[in-house]
C-alpha cells in the first residue's frame, strides 16, 4: 500500500495527539481533500445525525460527507460536482422549500453562484444565480427581508463586493450591493448578531485583514461596524453562541497567520479575541455546531495548504451561577420570623463553588451562605441565617452570587418585594394561599404567651412540640390544618424560662429556643 495513502486512512480513524490547545481535541474528516476550501455542517439526508460539506478549489469540488451516526463520528465521502472551477464555497439549506436540503456553492475561476437542488434522495441538479460574480469566494443563504423564502449572499473577491440576491419565492433572484468597496471580500454570514429581531450581515475583506458586520436597520438598509482589522490575510467567517451565554459570538479564519479564531460578544457587540489553534496552515473555512452531540459547540476548519477538513471537540469551560428564585411568600402575615430561602443555579458548564448573599431592606439584614462544588445544570436552595421578622409594610429582598471568573453577570442578582398583612383573628386561616411553607416565632422574648406565624400551601398535619432545659415535653399542639397563613399560640402556664421548640411538616422540621418571660 501506498505509504501516502496509508497516513491518510490512519488519520481518518485516530484523532490527533498532536493538538495540545486546551479545551480541543483534533479529528481529521479527510487528510486529502485538495485545495480544501470551505467547510459547512447540516444533516443533508435526513437521517438524524450531522453530515459535512466541502469545498476544494483546486480540486474543483463540492463534496459531502456522510456520517455514520457513531460517537466520536466515521464519515463517508459522496461528491456533488467535480467540475465546479475554482470551487471556494459551500453552503446547504432548503432554498426552494420542498422539505429536503439543497447545496449552494461558489466558485471564483467561473465567476459563479450556483446551487443544486436535492431531489430528496441527495442527487443534485444545477442552477445559476450570477454567473458573472466576479472572483466569486463566499455565498451563505438566508431569508433576510424576511417575506417568507430564503434570499441568498455571497462575497466577490476581485470585485470588492459584499451583496444579495433577493429571491421572488420561485426562485428568481434579484441583486442588491451591501458593499460594493470592501477589499478582497472573502466571505459573507447573515445572523441576527445584535438581537433586534432582523439579520444582519458579517463579512470578511482578506485585503484590509477585516472582520466586520452590517448592522440591519430592519428595512435591509446596513451600517457597518469593524469587529477585527489586525485579522492577517482574514479569509472565513462565522457566527453562533459558542460559549453558551445568550449572544452570538463570532469565529474567523486567517489564512496568513494559520489562525482558528473566536470573538467572545459581551451581549453589546463589543468583541474579545480567542484563539483556538495558530497552526491550522493556510486557514480558510469555519464551522460551528454541536457535531458530537454532546450538548456544547464545536467547530470545523478547512486548511487550503494543510489540504484538511479538521473538527475541533469543545469542552469550553464557561463559569455562570445566579438565583432562579426567592423563596419567600410575596404576602405574609405582619410580624412574620423566617429563614430566608433562596435556590440557586450552575448556568456554567463546569462544577461551581460561591457565595450567595441576602439582603434585606429595611431591616439592614445581610447574610452570605456558601455553595459547594454545584454540578452544571444543578440548583439547590439556600437557607439563610439568622432568621429575619417582617414586621409591617414593605420589604425589598435582594438576593446575588458570587462566582470567581463569572462570564455572565447580567443574571448574579435577583429582587423580590415582600408585603405584609394583618394576620386577623388568631389561628384563623385566610383567604390568602402561600405558594411555599414557611414558621417561626412572631415575638421572643415572648411575654406570657409566644406566638407561632405559620404559612401552609396545602392542607397538612402539623406538630408543635414545647420542651423544657432538662428536654421533657411539656406541651404538644397538634392538628389538620387547610392552605393558608396562621398565627398558633403558646400560653402554658409554665414558670419564665427558657424553653425548646419542635415544629413537624410534610416540609419540614424547625427548632428553635422560646425566652418566656412573666
Amino acid at each position: 500500500m501506498n505509504r501516502l495513502i496509508l497516513i491518510t486512512m490512519l488519520v481518518l480513524i485516530v484523532p490527533s495527539v498532536l493538538f495540545a490547545q486546551i479545551g480541543w481535541t483534533e479529528y481529521t474528516i479527510d487528510g486529502d481533500f485538495n485545495g480544501a476550501h470551505s467547510v459547512f455542517a447540516i444533516d443533508l439526508d435526513s437521517d438524524g445525525d450531522i453530515d459535512v460539506l466541502g469545498s476544494a478549489n483546486i480540486a474543483d469540488d463540492i463534496c459531502w460527507w456522510e456520517n455514520d451516526g457513531n460517537s466520536p463520528p466515521n464519515f463517508t465521502k459522496h461528491a456533488i460536482s467535480t467540475v465546479f472551477d475554482g470551487a471556494k464555497s459551500v453552503f446547504a439549506i432548503d432554498l426552494d422549500d420542498d422539505g429536503d436540503i439543497d447545496v449552494l456553492g461558489a466558485a471564483d475561476i467561473a465567476d459563479d453562484i450556483t446551487w443544486w437542488e436535492n431531489d430528496g434522495n441527495e442527487n443534485f441538479t444545477e442552477h445559476t444565480i450570477a454567473d458573472n460574480f466576479d472572483g466569486a469566494r463566499s455565498v451563505y443563504a438566508i431569508d433576510i427581508e424576511p417575506d417568507g423564502d430564503v434570499d441568498v449572499l455571497g462575497a466577490a473577491y476581485t470585485a470588492d463586493d459584499i451583496t444579495w440576491w433577493e429571491n421572488d419565492g420561485n426562485e428568481n433572484f434579484t441583486e442588491h450591493t451591501i458593499n460594493g468597496n470592501f477589499d478582497g471580500a472573502a466571505a459573507v454570514f447573515a445572523i441576527d448578531l445584535d438581537d433586534d429581531d432582523d439579520d444582519d450581515v458579517l463579512g470578511v475583506a482578506s485585503g484590509t485583514d477585516d472582520i466586520t458586520w452590517w448592522e440591519n436597520d430592519g428595512e435591509e438598509n446596513f451600517t457597518e461596524h469593524p469587529i477585527d482589522t489586525l485579522f492577517g490575510a482574514a479569509w472565513s467567517v462565522f457566527a453562533i453562541d459558542l460559549d453558551d451565554d445568550g449572544d452570538i459570538d463570532v469565529l474567523g479564519t486567517a489564512a496568513g497567520a494559520q489562525d482558528i479564531t473566536w470573538w467572545e460578544n459581551d451581549g453589546s457587540e463589543n468583541f474579545t479575541k480567542h484563539t483556538i489553534d495558530t497552526l491550522f496552515d493556510g486557514a480558510t473555512a469555519v464551522f460551528a455546531i454541536d457535531l458530537d452531540s454532546d450538548g456544547d459547540i464545536d467547530v470545523l476548519g478547512g486548511a487550503q495548504t494543510a489540504d484538511d477538513i479538521t473538527w475541533w471537540e469543545s469542552d469550553l469551560a464557561i463559569s455562570d451561577a445566579g438565583p432562579a428564585s426567592i423563596d419567600i411568600p410575596s404576602i405574609v402575615p405582619e410580624d412574620t420570623t423566617l429563614g430566608p430561602q433562596a435556590i440557586v443555579m450552575n448556568l456554567g458548564t463546569v462544577n461551581a463553588t460561591f457565595d450567595v448573599t441576602c439582603e434585606i431592606d429595611p431591616g439592614a439584614y445581610t447574610s452570605t451562605e456558601t455553595v459547594t462544588d454545584l454540578t452544571p445544570g444543578d440548583s439547590i436552595q439556600v437557607t439563610f441565617f439568622p432568621d429575619f421578622t417582617f414586621a409591617t409594610g414593605s420589604y425589598t429582598v435582594t438576593v446575588y452570587t458570587q462566582l470567581a471568573g463569572d462570564e455572565n453577570t447580567a443574571n448574579d442578582t435577583l429582587e423580590k418585594v415582600i408585603e405584609t398583612h394583618d394576620p386577623g383573628i388568631a389561628d384563623g386561616g385566610n383567604s390568602l394561599i402561600p405558594t411555599i411553607f414557611s414558621f417561626g416565632l412572631k415575638n421572643n422574648p415572648a411575654k406570657d404567651r409566644a406566638l407561632f406565624n405559620l404559612a401552609l400551601p396545602e392542607a397538612a398535619t402539623i406538630s408543635l412540640q414545647i420542651y423544657d432545659v432538662t428536654g421533657r415535653q411539656i406541651d404538644r399542639i397538634t392538628g389538620q390544618k387547610s392552605a393558608g397563613y396562621y398565627e398558633v399560640p403558646w400560653d402554658s402556664k409554665v414558670t419564665a424560662g427558657v424553653y425548646f421548640y419542635k415544629l413537624e411538616s410534610p416540609w419540614q422540621t424547625k427548632n428553635g429556643k422560646i425566652v418566656l418571660v412573666r
